[in-house]
């Protein structure tokens, strides 16, 4: 009787010790594939700061750029001139068969147009976040300050700055609109013609409302970066990066 129950509590003790070993391997397991799943959303945030700073760069540009046709609007302004600046300071731009940004440096006439009508779309990767959030993974994440950093990024500032983006393009819209009815009068009034002896308080109006709204997303960029730089910082010191 009493080998039998020896024999009974070895086994109850090996089963309870499986069953230990399986919860330390499954906890174990989940630990590393949020460790991973923080690390990979650390690098979407390690890109988006890089193309924040170019995102930046090109709304300074702008900015530089407009306020100098507002302060000399009523003067002789050449598109020339313009495109000149554009040169030094560019913020048109298209992407290359790599995805990579390719600044404007040779001109068509109707490029003056896009000095009012480039809104520079807010591209941000959310790819990632997006996964996570859907996964419930992000609430996964033990640390309150980075979870909630995290958080305020893609919804906050992201959506501040895209909101501030869609204000500038209703403006750039509106003036890209100011230059139909002048296109169509002559064919002879091309894109040049029309700014260097066309323009008027109307466009002028749109373009102060597109410096304006762009203050303010220049701010919101710049507010950005900063919260970028700290969730990486709280992201290092917490979550390393597994060796195979």
């Amino acid at each position: 009787m009493r080998r039998l129950l020896i024999e009974a509590t070895l086994i109850f003790v090996s089963v309870l010790g499986s069953f230990s070993i399986d919860r330390y391997r499954s906890e174990s397991k989940e630990k590393e594939e949020l460790n991973d799943s923080v690390i990979t959303l650390g690098k979407e945030i390690e890109s988006n700061l890089i193309y924040a700073k170019e995102y930046l760069k090109q709304l300074k540009n702008k900015q530089y750029i407009n306020e100098y046709m507002l302060q000399n609007f009523s003067n002789n302004i050449k598109v020339k001139e313009l495109y000149q600046m554009h040169d030094k300071n560019p913020f048109l731009y298209e992407y290359d068969v790599d995805g990579k940004i390719i600044y404007t440096t040779k001109y068509e006439a109707y490029h003056i147009r896009w000095f009012f009508g480039f809104w520079n779309a807010w591209e941000p990767n959310t790819v990632f976040f997006r996964s996570m959030l859907n996964s419930g993974k992000l609430l996964e994440i033990k640390n309150d300050q980075i979870r909630k950093e995290i958080e305020f990024i893609y919804t906050k500032h992201q959506e501040r700055i895209h909101n501030l983006t869609l204000g500038i393009k209703k403006h750039s819209d509106k003036s890209v609109e100011w230059w139909k009815p002048h296109r169509i009068l002559s064919n002879s009034n091309t894109d040049i013609n029309i700014f260097e002896n066309k323009r008027d308080n109307e466009l002028k109006f749109y373009l102060q409302n597109i410096v304006n709204v762009n203050n303010g997303r220049i701010v919101g960029v710049e507010n950005y970066i900063k919260s970028l730089n700290n969730v990486i910082k709280l992201i290092s010191s917490e979550y390393k990066e597994m060796k195979d």
